[in-house]
């Protein structure tokens, strides 16, 4: 059983790795690599990744990249546990259900635990003013991480034109440096003509 455990580890491992080792190979900041691999592969990040000049091919191999990680971190998954519970139940829920259930159920979990906890002379009134300032927060939180990314992006962008420039400065140097007039001596000869013609 150990054994299949440390396989399995190994082959998480591994899509870690092939993951790191596709961002590095594309110019990725380690920074920007390890909010990656600790995330998802989101719409989010996938819009960053095109900002940051990833083609669809690219993109496409990253997805395949994180599907096999996916699988393998599922695959753990149903190893170490059964069935649960709440899965059961799931299974005799309708489409609507489930539905109203991905949807609400935080929510409304926070929201009646409130309640109890002030206990409101009105509760379906604080209910409402309740869910009314959770999507007023949660609007604004989807609006800082918009602004979050776009700052990232710009910060990726900065840095990979410093390495950009960085490859490209010593290329300069040395097309500066070939051989041809030497400016410093070409001022000297202009100064002692200057000089000989005074005299």
């Amino acid at each position: 059983m150990r054994v299949i455990e440390e396989v399995e580890k190994f082959d998480a491992n591994e899509a870690d790795k092939n993951i790191v080792e596709f961002l590095r190979m594309k110019g990725l900041s380690e920074d920007l690599v390890k909010k990656l691999i600790n995330t998802d592969l989101t719409d989010e990040y996938v819009r960053l990744l095109k900002a940051l000049y990833f083609d669809d091919n690219d993109i496409g191999n990253l997805r395949d990249l994180w599907r096999a990680k996916n699988q393998v971190s599922k695959s753990n998954d149903s190893t170490d546990s059964s069935i649960s519970g709440d899965s059961l139940l799931d299974a005799h829920l309708s489409q609507s259900s489930l539905y109203l259930k991905r949807v609400l159920s935080k929510p409304l979990i926070e929201a009646l635990r409130e309640i109890i906890a002030t206990k409101p002379a009105d509760p379906v009134e604080y209910l409402g003013h309740w869910l009314l300032n959770f999507k007023i927060c949660e609007e604004q939180s989807i609006r800082q991480k918009e602004k979050e990314l776009e700052l990232l992006i710009s910060r990726e962008k900065l840095q990979m034109k410093k390495v950009e420039d960085k490859e490209l400065l010593p290329i300069e140097l040395q097309k500066e440096e070939e051989p041809g007039e030497d400016w410093k001596h070409f001022c000297y000869e202009e100064s002692q003509i200057d000089n000989v013609s005074d005299l």
